[in-house]
């Protein structure tokens, strides 16, 4: 599913908005929290040391050394701590009456009275004196004024483990500390020690300061801060995206638009004939009014491009026409109907060449010299296309005109590089090999400018290539003379001759076929005939090349000696 520019650009400044919302609000969440943590902290501290000097030390250890001589028996006659989940309310009254004698001291009075008239000052929940008896681990209660639940001398509470230790090694410099429990909700709690005038720790002084009230306003904060801050962001996000429309979507579909009109129409022109391109009038003084120009002088470029292109192609159809009439001219210059020689029994023959343009330099050609003599031609034009297609005509022309009975093949290249020399203005030569083959002896006279050698089957035997001496090439230089070679074919012998597009043909990894490829096909299919051969060949070329294709002309020709021509009587 494709999505547009436009939604992604509000997917984008949504999630860019949400985070930055959701960072101002953390942020500015955590900042208000630990200023007011920091802030009840420091009171309670303040509040606790206050306490802790405001107190008669000595009254208090007064009190503190009558609680101890109380609690020291009740602990010690039971041997264990007291199970107070089991007391009923005449046992508690029991356990309290213990320690009248600690509440009906003076001191006590007058120091309950001073926490108390503190506690209201200072507007805390609880404000209490405390001493750690570290022989039982409990947090003993001595004066309480908490203002809700007030413990009485004799409660005590599990001492914490590392607070005590804290106290045992005369450390009391405890940081304030926040709790939230079910029973008494937030509360700031801080503790400041007792200390007599010859420096004696005798206890500490703690206080209680409910954080319930700013705990609700914290979360009033929080909600009027998120409400706060999703309005700023929708604002935002408003400013944002008409922005990015303005200078951003808004461009983008105008030069979608343009650019469209412009591939279903011929130019993008629009009702008026003038281009949607031309119209474009984007200022936005960024990167989309440099765009926007660039496009109006591609659209420039690309209508003169399309311009030439129109005549450019034209002209190459017409010259694609022409090269085609000039392969049928040149096709049906060649020997093309087979068998070639339907009422000639001593003989079979079969070429073909298949150009590497629409027009080759390669050509075969096989005549009857006389009634009784064969003669067959295979050759190599320097170059390909036109020019080469060209004078490969005149080299045809001139080697058949030139052959006639009697005549001596080397004298035969002799006169036909002359006469090419003459009008060979581009350079050009020939590769040719000629051969006349006597249809009564069997003799096969031969030449050869230059061109592979072929290669010569004898009836039963394999193929080999038949090293003969090869001359200069034709066109290449004036007055070169050429001699003419024989050898004697046998009923059932054949002939193979070919051009270099056949062993110089390369595969993808630029290996040629060769000479030793060809061999190997020629002798594997030595017993076929010579059309299915020559097809043979070729479809193994083909198969080698792959993907490489053709780069030079492949012609073949192939000739079979059958029998013996007999002559009448």
């Amino acid at each position: 599913m494709k999505i547009s520019l436009k939604f992604k650009a509000v997917a984008v400044v949504l999630l860019f908005v949400a985070v930055l919302s959701a960072g101002i609000v953390l942020i500015s969440y955590n900042t208000y929290t630990q200023a007011f943590n920091r802030h009840y902290q420091t009171l309670a501290v303040s509040i606790a040391k206050s306490t802790a000097t405001a107190v008669d030390k000595e009254k208090v250890e007064k009190i503190t050394s009558e609680l101890l001589r109380i609690y020291n028996r009740f602990w010690y006659e039971r041997g264990e701590a007291p199970d107070f989940g089991s007391f009923s309310d005449t046992d508690w009254d029991k356990y309290y009456q213990q320690f009248d004698p600690v509440t009906s001291m003076p001191e006590y009075a007058e120091i309950w009275q001073l926490l108390d008239q503190l506690r209201i000052d200072n507007n805390v929940v609880s404000l209490y004196l405390g001493y750690t008896d570290l022989k039982t681990m409990k947090d003993l209660y001595v004066v309480d004024a908490s203002a809700d639940t007030r413990c009485m001398p004799g409660d005590w509470d599990d001492a914490d483990e590392e607070y005590a230790a804290r106290i045992a090694a005369d450390k009391y410099d405890i940081p304030a500390f926040i709790t939230n429990t079910e029973e008494y909700g937030w509360l700031c709690s801080a503790t400041a020690p007792l200390i007599t005038k010859d420096g004696r720790v005798i206890g500490t002084a703690l206080v209680d300061i409910s954080m319930n009230e700013i705990m609700e306003n914290r979360m009033q904060f929080l909600v009027k801060l998120t409400l706060i801050t999703l309005a700023a962001a929708a604002v935002m996000v408003i400013i944002i995206l008409i922005l990015v429309n303005k200078a951003v979507i808004h461009p983008i579909n105008l030069l979608n638009d343009a650019a469209s009109s412009f591939v279903s129409g011929k130019k993008g022109s629009d009702t008026d004939g003038v281009s949607k391109i031309s119209k474009l009038n984007i200022q936005t003084g960024d990167e989309m009014e440099k765009l926007s120009k660039s496009i109006k002088k591609m659209e420039e470029e690309l209508n003169t491009y399309i311009t030439e292109l129109t005549a450019v192609t034209a002209e190459k159809e017409r010259i694609s026409a022409e090269l085609d009439v000039a392969q049928n001219i040149q096709s049906s210059m060649l020997p093309y109907i087979f068998p070639a020689f339907p009422d000639r029994q001593e003989f079979d023959i079969y070429a073909s060449m298949t150009p590497a343009k629409e027009v080759g330099g390669d050509f075969y050609d096989f005549f009857m010299v006389d009634d009784q003599h064969l003669a067959v031609v295979v050759a190599d034009v320097s170059g390909k296309g036109v020019p080469a297609a060209l004078f490969m005509v005149i080299a045809k022309t001139l080697i058949k005109g030139s052959t006639v009975p009697d005549k001596d093949l080397g004298a035969v290249f002799t006169e036909v590089n002359n006469l090419l020399c003459e009008s060979n203005s581009e350079g050009l030569f020939v590769t040719a090999f000629e051969g006349v083959l006597n249809l009564v002896t069997g003799e096969f006279h031969f030449v050869n400018a230059g061109h592979e050698l072929p290669y010569i089957c004898k009836k039963g035997s394999r193929f080999e290539a038949y090293k003969i001496r090869a001359g200069f090439v034709l066109a290449g230089m004036e007055d070169m003379r050429y001699r003419a070679g024989k050898i004697t074919l046998e009923e059932g012998d054949k002939l193979f001759e070919y051009t270099d597009g056949v062993t110089e043909a390369t595969n993808s990894s630029n290996e040629l076929y060769g000479m030793e490829r060809l061999g190997r096909i020629l002798n594997k299919n030595f017993a076929l005939p010579p059309q299915e051969l020559v097809h043979a060949v070729k479809e193994n070329v083909d198969s080698f090349t792959g993907e490489a294709g053709q780069f030079d002309d492949i012609t073949m020709l192939c000739l079979e000696y059958k029998k013996r021509m007999i002559l009448p009587e």
